[in-house]
């Protein structure tokens, strides 16, 4: 699988989530005033991993601070506004909420930047309304390479698909991880009892680094269409360290995880220990938990030999690689070849199909529902969105025509059993 970098958005997404605050003040009607730093500053360049972006590219629905008279400000961010205070000293600025400050920004005639914005590693800069600077296209490269051989011809050899060069650390981690994840002990409102059972499950990591060793981490749960984890990562063929990103609703910091291979196991062996504290708690409410993952097409040989624990779903993961080595001839027969049909639903017509949609899944009919038989069955023929396609698990997501931050999704998978990924999970994405 390979991370897109609309994933590296939904980070930012709830990252900003815990920033905007609902708001119930009313709206005030102020008057001119000839403070120049009064008025709209509209974002129009966004830079994170030393990548800079057009602010529409991130921001389709814009991010916007307006500062008012009376200490007064207002940030809006896509469809969410909320007002907070303002103070300004020298050439920096402060916004805060109830006297905590929690975005900075340096002003300088008509351009404001905000260094690190939310402590995520993004840079914004933004411009007073009518005075953001028109984009200049780069100048051509006009330095003087040498001599141009002009004598080429058919014959000549033109590599025109070079193949990749990986580095040393995306050898070792790029691609997909198979495991499980196993709460060895909970507490408080998490401790488990006999009549609980053992949650124990099967889960799906995905790692994808760059040149410069610095990417992304992704755990999804065996059924689930939501991730359960996703963060930054940065290290070497050594080792990883996790930047910020989320385990559940618990927010991972720089360096909460270091990942490395086992020296102790055959093969490639990754461990991870954690506690997860439930933020809408105390601290005496949670559970300890740990990720076992081996990559991708590798047996759990010592596991096994040795009688240890092993995933959940290891025999069908077993039936799943001999599959793959012995593959079925396909006839034709089968929902490769359909495209499906375009059609353009709105968010209120998405928000009755997942009504529909989740009224299916509660009552298990979705089970063994190929992604043609959901598209023509709840969509009308409707072609999905690939967005996600990995050895084990394929999401497809139907968006808005009228807002494309709305839509829904569903997963397929291959269960035992089945000769083709079904539908597996449902889910949506309808920000008010």
């Amino acid at each position: 699988m390979r991370f897109k970098r609309r994933l590296l958005y939904k980070l930012i997404a709830v990252v900003m989530a815990a920033v905007l605050l609902t708001s119930c003040a009313k709206k005030e009607e102020l008057s001119e005033s000839d403070d120049p730093n009064i008025g709209v500053w509209q974002a129009t360049t966004i830079e994170m991993f030393d990548v800079e972006s057009p602010a529409d590219e991130i921001y389709p629905g814009g991010f916007e601070i307006e500062l008012q008279q009376v200490g007064k400000c207002k940030l809006r961010i896509e469809d969410k506004e909320d007002k907070y205070d303002w103070s300004i000293d020298g050439n920096t600025v402060s916004i805060s909420s109830d006297g905590t400050v929690f975005v900075t920004a340096l002003i300088n005639d008509n351009e404001m930047v905000i260094d690190d914005f939310m402590a995520a590693g993004m840079k914004i800069t933004l411009h007073k309304a009518g005075t953001a600077p028109p984009i200049v296209a780069p100048e051509a490269d006009t330095t003087d390479t040498g001599p141009v051989d002009t004598d080429l011809n058919e014959t000549d050899p033109i590599d025109t698909n070079p193949e990749e060069q990986i580095t040393a650390a995306q050898a070792v981690w790029n691609g997909d991880w198979y495991g499980y994840i196993w709460i060895t002990e909970g507490y408080g409102i998490y401790e488990q009892n006999e009549d609980d059972g053992e949650f124990f499950y099967d889960a799906f990591m995905s790692i994808d680094l760059d040149d410069n060793g610095e990417g992304f981490l992704e755990i999804i749960l065996e059924g689930d269409s939501e991730s359960m984890t996703f963060a930054t990562v940065v290290g070497d063929e050594y080792s990883l360290e996790t930047g910020e990103g989320y385990f559940y609703d618990m927010v991972l910091g720089a360096g909460d995880w270091w990942l490395g291979i086992s020296p102790s196991d055959e093969g490639n062996l990754i461990v991870i220990f954690d506690n997860y504290h439930d933020p809408e708690l105390t601290e005496e409410d949670g559970f300890e938990f740990m990720f076992c993952f081996r990559p991708w097409g590798e047996l759990w040989d010592q596991e096994e030999r040795e009688g240890d624990r092993l995933p959940p779903g290891y025999e069908a993961y077993k039936e799943e690689l001999a599959s793959a080595e012995n593959p079925v001839i396909d006839n034709g027969d089968s929902d490769d070849d359909w495209t499906g049909i375009d059609v353009d639903f709105t968010s209120a017509e998405l928000k009755e199909i997942y009504k529909t949609l989740e009224a299916d899944y509660n009552k298990l009919e979705l089970r063994g529902m190929s992604y043609r038989e959901i598209s023509e069955t709840y969509f009308g023929g409707a072609a999905g969105e690939l967005d996600l396609e990995g050895d084990t698990i394929t999401i497809y997501k139907w968006r808005s025509s009228d807002n494309p931050l709305d839509y829904l999704q569903v997963s397929f998978q291959k269960y035992e059993g089945d000769d083709e990924r079904t539908a597996g999970g449902i889910g949506s994405y309808f920000p008010e």
